[in-house]
């Protein structure tokens, strides 16, 4: 089998996994809290996946810290 058919074979079993995963419930996600940019109109919000509390805010996607989750947690 050529490197292409491996790579294929291995990305349809990671969709069928996420497909199975996502028929019975596993990784929702919740919403903790929403909070208002303090300088734009953004609106920030701090989701729970099943124990690991994330945000959408620029300072947790680049530094994995942020207020939002300080103040959740």
């Amino acid at each position: 089998m050529s490197y292409i058919n491996e790579l294929q074979a291995w990305a349809n079993e990671r969709v069928a996994d996420y497909e199975r995963n996502r028929a019975s419930g596993v990784g929702k996600r919740k919403v903790v809290n929403t909070f208002a940019s303090k300088t734009s109109k953004a609106v920030y919000t701090v989701f729970d996946y099943n124990g690991l509390i994330t945000c959408n805010c620029p300072g947790f996607t680049f530094r994995r810290k942020c207020r939002h989750i300080e103040e959740v947690v």
